[in-house]
């Protein structure tokens, strides 16, 4: 866990940076640790992404699009097998709302936080029907924190293309380690790791709230083939 003058000093940082520019310089900084393992892991906020990077580099490698890697990482680099993982919108929307109501996760190696969680110690995020009504609706969401963005946003070339190799899913673990020990050569295993506490996500939405989640974040219900 990162200490807490670091966290503050790093967010005044990325305030102070170009849009995007703290992101490429991240995804370039990470070339080495990719070329180490032999693969590349685009890791989507809130899709188990602190497990499957512990357990393939053995440490958190941060958020960052493909299209960040394409354009940092050289060549050797970009020739990698590439994976990510994807998670059901609404399950992943409770999470994300819990995850910035608590101001961070729990368990696992590392505890996430979110930048300046006291924007969400507010009203609107008391209930989760209150924060989609609310809060989301009013916000364009690929210019929120990344727990909130769309997950296609990460998994886009220049293109519009999905440009990693395998795509799995939270759904199903299990196959996207059955993946990677074929490419790999060795066992892969996913050990549970910064979890948000609440219920599961059923509970929280009733069909007004449904249906504008689906409304919100139809492109990537519609492009992996979740359910509305």
């Amino acid at each position: 866990m990162i200490g807490e003058a670091t966290y503050r000093l790093r967010n005044a940082i990325l305030k102070l940076a170009p849009d995007g520019a703290m992101e490429k310089l991240r995804a370039a900084r990470k070339a080495g640790t990719f070329r180490r393992a032999g693969i590349v892991f685009v890791q989507v906020p809130k899709a188990a992404g602190s497990s499957i990077s512990s357990a393939v580099y053995g440490q958190f490698i941060g958020h960052f699009s493909v299209s960040d890697i394409l354009a940092t990482c050289p060549s050797d680099v970009i020739e990698l097998p590439r994976f990510s993982v994807v998670r059901n919108p609404r399950a992943r929307l409770v999470s994300a709302w819990s995850f910035a109501r608590s101001g961070s996760g729990t368990g696992g190696p590392k505890q996430a936080r979110i930048a300046n969680p006291e924007q969400y110690q507010t009203e609107d995020f008391r209930s989760f029907p209150s924060f989609v009504a609310h809060w989301l609706s009013a916000k364009d969401v690929s210019q929120l924190d990344y727990v909130f963005r769309p997950q296609c946003d990460f998994l886009l070339d220049q293109h519009g293309e999905i440009a990693v190799d395998h795509l799995g899913k939270v759904e199903n673990l299990g196959e996207t380690e059955a993946w990677l020990a074929n490419k790999l050569g060795k066992p892969i295993t996913f050990q549970s790791g910064n979890r948000t506490k609440h219920g599961h996500y059923r509970d929280y939405y009733d069909p007004e709230t449904k249906a504008k989640v689906a409304e919100i974040y139809r492109k990537h219900i519609e492009l992996f083939s979740y359910e509305y």
